[in-house]
């Protein structure tokens, strides 16, 4: 499993002060499997990605009101609108 975009530049900064060896190449994330290419049109990708952001967006919303229902409960906060 690859590691996430977001986690490889973390990985990459403690494998440098770890003094583990190895080669980092710049504009390439640490552990990216060589077969995620990127094959996809740009315009597509960001197409696909903006719908697959929404809809993680409505899934949050019900989430976020729950939580900030329980933080209200036990006296952390009131809920957001």
């Amino acid at each position: 499993m690859a590691t996430p975009m977001f986690l490889a530049p973390a990985r990459a900064l403690a494998c440098a002060t770890s003094g583990a060896t190895g080669t980092l190449t710049p504009g390439r994330y640490v552990g990216l499997d060589q077969e995620q290419d990127e094959r996809e049109p740009v315009k597509v990708k960001v197409q696909r990605l903006v719908v697959e952001l929404h809809g993680r967006m409505v899934q949050a919303t019900p989430l976020n009101d729950a939580a900030n229902g329980s933080h209200a409960a036990v006296g952390l906060g009131g809920s957001r609108s």
